[in-house]
């Protein structure tokens, strides 16, 4: 099922590229925002591109359900069952 979401999110960005080409190399972007990253590991078709031209390419958010590292008033990570950057029950 992952394989298929894969190739629809590529077709997103290159129909997203394609409409948007002339624009992005004409600098009317600041910045590209990839907010729907499949998982850190799916790769952009459109990085490269976007660097070529000067554009920043932004992924994110990612792990969107976690608040962060769980931190003491020390500053130390607390310890616990649960994930280890919000500190949630993972039971």
């Amino acid at each position: 099922m992952m394989a298929f979401s894969s190739l629809a999110y590529y077709a997103f960005e290159l129909e997203m590229w394609r409409r948007f080409e002339a624009r992005i190399k004409a600098r009317e972007f600041d910045l590209v925002h990839r907010i729907t990253p499949l998982s850190p590991t799916s790769q952009s078709l459109i990085a490269k591109r976007l660097a070529k031209c000067g554009v920043p390419f932004m992924l994110g958010p990612s792990m969107a359900g976690c608040r962060g590292p769980n931190i003491s008033s020390t500053g130390s990570m607390r310890s616990g069952n649960g994930c280890p950057m919000c500190g949630r029950s993972t039971n």
